[in-house]
């Protein structure tokens, strides 16, 4: 359904021996996401009463557009109607059936990360939303709406009304100064939260973006425990700035290391044209035995190709064979 063969989808569905109100519901989202307005209808109409929360028979079932007001009432059901029209384009029938959504329970709440509400910031009708969400999810989620469209003042404006608020709340403010390039802000925002332990690594990346990586060193530094997600950062900033020596110093302090120390460090070799390093840290990250994955296989074949190293590039390749990677974007690209 996501790459449009409705009628693969449909082959498969028809195959499967008993089905219930999952297998109906993603073939609806899938025909309406595919903008196949009629076909919900059919497959409504063929739907197992048992499957289905009404009094009436399926004849007696208004068009395609309102056969969500016969659906059986669960958040799956509801759910898969509505992101079918929004992901569409039907807005105003996603709106409608948005409207019509149980909202009496949490249980009948909507997700917040539905593309739906991303809509709502689009158009503008956000505060809708708020009597359907609990406050935590509404404040949160129309904070990062309002931060993603650059409305950092209305992000703001919720901030300070929000009853509660959660680490959430603090670094998506955090990030919202940040993606505004003002650090002094950011900073500001970071040292107020309640729970700041929770919000360095939110904050070391800004001040790498911005090419401060003494602040970012200075706040990681300060932190009472790193975890392996704060160092990663710190080489990747580094190694983003072009300070490869620091990026490889922090790398052999680090207590410990997984695949995406490894590839932060040969891919910040191989960014800055350092291209034997990058080999060389890819083949100690195999004798470590460490997993590769497709990040350090397409900084190795790079590598590989600038130094001309013929040999050891085919011996990456019967790799990347091996582990099937061979059939992805990035490694396709590369090879």
């Amino acid at each position: 359904m996501r790459n449009g063969h409705c009628d693969l989808a449909l082959r498969v569905f028809e195959a499967i021996p008993l089905r219930n109100s999952v297998s109906y519901n993603a073939m609806i989202s899938g025909y309406l996401r595919n903008t196949k307005l009629s076909l919900p209808r059919d497959l409504f109409d063929k739907m197992p009463h048992n499957l289905l929360g009404m009094s009436g028979t399926a004849d007696s079932v208004m068009p395609a557009c309102c056969l969500i007001q016969c659906l059986k009432n669960d958040a799956v059901s509801w759910n898969a109607m509505l992101s079918g029209y929004v992901w569409s384009g039907h807005v105003d029938e996603a709106r409608d059936v948005f409207d019509r959504m149980p909202h009496k329970s949490q249980e009948f709440r909507p997700s917040p990360g539905m593309g739906y509400l991303q809509h709502m910031f689009r158009v503008g009708d956000s505060r809708r939303l708020v009597a359907y969400l609990s406050p935590n999810q509404t404040g949160n989620c129309l904070m990062g709406g309002y931060v993603k469209t650059n409305m950092l003042g209305d992000a703001k404006q919720l901030f300070d009304q929000m009853p509660v608020r959660d680490v959430i709340s603090w670094n998506t403010m955090i990030s919202g100064y940040e993606q505004d390039r003002d650090l002094s802000q950011a900073r500001r925002w970071f040292e107020e939260s309640p729970k700041r332990e929770m919000s360095y690594n939110v904050m070391i990346p800004g001040y790498a973006q911005y090419k401060r990586m003494d602040m970012a060193r200075e706040l990681f530094e300060a932190m009472p425990f790193p975890n392996i997600g704060s160092w990663n950062i710190m080489i990747s900033g580094y190694c983003q700035n072009g300070d490869v020596a620091q990026a490889r110093n922090l790398f052999d302090m680090m207590p410990r290391r997984d695949s995406v120390s490894w590839a932060a460090i040969i891919a910040g070799y191989a960014q800055n044209g350092l291209y034997e390093e990058a080999m060389n840290r890819f083949v100690e990250m195999k004798r470590d035995g460490e997993s590769l994955n497709r990040s350090t296989f397409c900084c190795a074949l790079s590598a590989c190709a600038d130094i001309s190293a013929l040999e050891l590039g085919k011996q990456v390749h019967g790799q990347v064979v091996k582990t099937g990677y061979e059939k992805g974007c990035l490694v396709g690209n590369v090879l």
